[in-house]
Order: C-alpha cells, then sequence, then structure tokens
C-alpha cells in the first residue's frame, strides 16, 4: 500500500468513529486485501488499525466529555461500546483517569 492510500485510510477511519468499522470494507475500497492492508497500516503507522481506531474513540470521547454535558454512558455508546464499565475500564486504561475525573477537569487543565 503507497503512503497516500494510508492517508486515504486514516481519513475514512477519521470519517467514521462513531460508526462499526470493518477491515474487510476498508480493504476493499482500497482495493487490496485486507490482510495486505492491515499489514501495511501497521508498518507505516506503528501500530495496528484496531489500536489506532481505539485510541482515536478514546480521544475523541474524552474531548466529548470535557467539553459537553454528555453522560458518560451515552459517549460509551456513541463510540461502539456497549457498556459504561467497559467504557470505563479501556478509558482508564488508555488516559489514566476514569470519565467521569476526565468530565471534571476544567477547560483549562491539560488532560489529553
Amino acid at each position: 500500500m503507497e503512503p497516500i492510500k494510508l492517508q486515504e485510510v486514516i481519513d475514512y477511519i477519521e470519517g467514521h468513529l462513531t460508526e462499526k468499522l470493518t477491515f474487510d470494507v476498508i480493504a476493499s475500497m482500497m482495493a487490496v486485501s485486507e490482510a495486505d492492508l492491515q499489514r501495511s497500516f501497521k508498518m507505516i503507522a506503528g501500530l495496528t488499525m484496531s489500536e489506532y481506531i481505539r485510541y482515536r474513540r478514546l480521544t475523541m470521547a474524552a474531548l466529548d466529555l470535557k467539553n459537553s454535558d454528555s453522560k458518560v454512558l451515552d459517549v460509551a455508546l456513541t463510540y461502539g461500546y456497549q457498556t459504561a464499565e467497559s467504557f470505563s475500564k479501556a478509558f482508564k486504561q488508555y488516559h489514566g483517569c476514569t470519565p467521569m475525573e476526565a468530565k471534571k477537569y476544567q477547560s483549562n487543565h491539560q488532560l489529553f
């Protein structure tokens, strides 16, 4: 996969973070096999597509929590988590604090 196509993949992922993303659909759009897509993504980006998607969703979720009155469960569901508990566990692993703690930060604090 050429670097320009990697940007297309990232652009697609970024535009669909709140939707179910499947690698076979993305690979088909790029006219490559799923295995080639995942291998190339890892080689060029330095992380798997699954990791990239998870990190981007958790980052966007943190911004949503910090900058809105959204409930934790609503944000969890928006970014593909089935329960607030699974979202909280992933959130804490990635950000080092719970979603509720992130909501409490004032906008002038740098959390992320």
